[in-house]
């Protein structure tokens, strides 16, 4: 009896009972966490890229919500995506105007048939969002991109196509965007119509030749860069729609002809075209050469919430824009957009050399500039605003490996200030991405510093170390 009193009050016996007690304890408070967790459904997104969060720009629009939303999510009852559904019952949470009720397309046929138009039906995983008698149907081949290289997941789009859609259900207009076509314009990118139809604007075209007058429910004439020159009448139609308050963005490149109508139209307000592509030589904002650059952004409604996003639009082979010194009085030049004081323009298009020439001028540049021209007329005030641009790269599609979502955003921030449009009523929500590979995009000075810490200042440190420690041994 002694000797099981002895082991039972040993010290080993203790500590072991003090352990197992511990640990017992442990996985208790664990259990109870794990049910406290359960029963209060709180979820952790440890993604870098939130895939399963819903951000702050979609979290805005629902807290301003007024309508009721309905999300019918068309899947396939024990094949739910997980990703998406998920995704889907944050918008619940946020909103108590948002409901989601799953419908398996297999069972509820004919409810999902009544959604579908005269030349295409609604596949599974496909979500419809409605509100009153609006409604917008959003393919199961709208929720993810793929890459068109090696067919690899490229994005997760569930989140710009349901917030839009909810905006799209629930807003009282859909402003009207027309570009100018007839002179051998480039077509608007897929990927900008696609930005324009998330941040629920409409797009159409319109051959002024071919009408009396710029259509009159458009919003924002856009005008992009033409291989002929306007005529006089058309000239005379777009000035017109202008002077009547008209809202537009130019974007104009650089071209070897001159198209003095097109032109008259800039001057009437005040800017104009220098024609000589922008070189960059801070290093800090150059991208892949001088021609390609980050632009400085200049205080401004537009850059407001880009800027506080620690964001910045990519420009490419872009000239400059210039300030009439005559001009009316009632017109006012902003600049949002441009280099630094470093930059130069290259007059000679022919030249490639990324080093300044006889003849090039000195900067900074003007690259996005925004003009306003306020005029009383009888018994009210008639504004006119416009964007005015020396390139159309940063909205084409050869920028998207860049980021089409920034630059993008930053088209739509200028198209709302053209039109007065309040930020509750559009936010452009960009995809998430959705890679094994992360890519940095570096500046040449970033290149530069990391060559300069991974080929000198770590292999000195290290050889450094090393001797030292070599010489205190030798010394011992």
């Amino acid at each position: 009896m002694s000797q099981l009193k002895a082991i039972f009050t040993s010290k080993k016996t203790r500590y072991g009972t003090f352990s197992t007690l511990t640990a017992l304890l442990v996985i208790a408070v664990l259990v109870v966490v794990n049910v406290v967790v359960t029963q209060l459904d709180v979820k952790f997104d440890l993604t870098t890229e939130g895939l399963y969060s819903i951000n702050d720009q979609t979290k805005k629009i629902l807290a301003n919500l007024e309508d009721d939303v309905t999300i019918y999510p068309l899947f396939k009852t024990g094949a739910e995506e997980k990703i998406f559904m998920e995704t889907l019952e944050q918008y619940a949470a946020q909103s108590p105007h948002i409901k989601v009720v799953q419908r398996d397309p297999y069972i509820y046929a004919p409810f999902v048939d009544q959604y579908k138009s005269e030349d295409e039906a609604i596949a599974v995983n496909s979500i419809i969002v409605e509100s009153g008698n609006r409604f917008r149907v959003i393919p199961a081949s709208k929720l993810v991109t793929y890459s068109i290289y090696d067919g690899t997941l490229q994005s997760i789009d569930i989140e710009p196509r349901v917030t839009n859609a909810i905006q799209y259900v629930t807003q009282k207009y859909t402003p009207m965007i027309y570009t100018i076509t007839g002179h051998n314009e480039a077509a608007l990118p897929a990927g900008i119509l696609d930005v324009l139809s998330e941040a629920n604007y409409n797009t159409d075209t319109a051959e002024l030749l071919l009408s009396e007058t710029v259509p009159a429910d458009c919003d924002v004439l856009v005008i992009t860069t033409p291989q002929r020159d306007y005529s006089s009448e058309e000239t005379r139609k777009v000035l017109n729609y202008l002077q009547e308050g008209g809202r537009a963005m130019i974007l104009i490149d650089r071209e070897q002809a001159s198209f003095p109508n097109l032109e008259s139209i800039l001057e009437a307000y005040g800017v104009a075209l220098n024609g000589a592509y922008a070189y960059e030589t801070n290093q800090s904002r150059v991208l892949i050469n001088a021609r390609v650059f980050y632009p400085v952004m200049s205080p401004h409604d537009i850059n407001e919430d880009i800027y506080m996003k620690g964001y910045n639009p990519l420009f490419a082979d872009t000239q400059g824009i210039v300030t009439l010194a005559v001009k009316k009085n009632s017109i006012k030049v902003d600049t949002i957009l441009s280099t630094t004081n470093e930059a130069f323009g290259k007059s000679n298009p022919q030249s490639n050399s990324q080093n300044r020439e006889e003849g090039d001028i000195d900067g900074p540049f003007t690259v996005i500039a925004a003009v306003t021209d306020s005029v009383y007329i009888v018994d009210k005030t008639v504004t006119t605003k416009m964007i005015v641009g020396g390139t159309t790269s940063f909205i084409s599609d050869v920028l998207n490996g860049y980021s089409l979502g920034v630059n993008g955003e930053f088209v739509v921030s200028a198209l709302n200030w053209l039109i007065d449009r309040d930020d509750s009523d559009t936010v452009y929500v960009p995809s998430k991405m959705f890679s094994t590979e992360m890519y940095v995009n570096l500046t040449a000075q970033q290149t530069i510093n990391i060559r300069i810490l991974a080929m000198g200042i770590i292999p000195g440190v290290t050889v450094a170390a090393g001797l030292f420690m070599w010489l205190r041994r030798r010394n011992r």
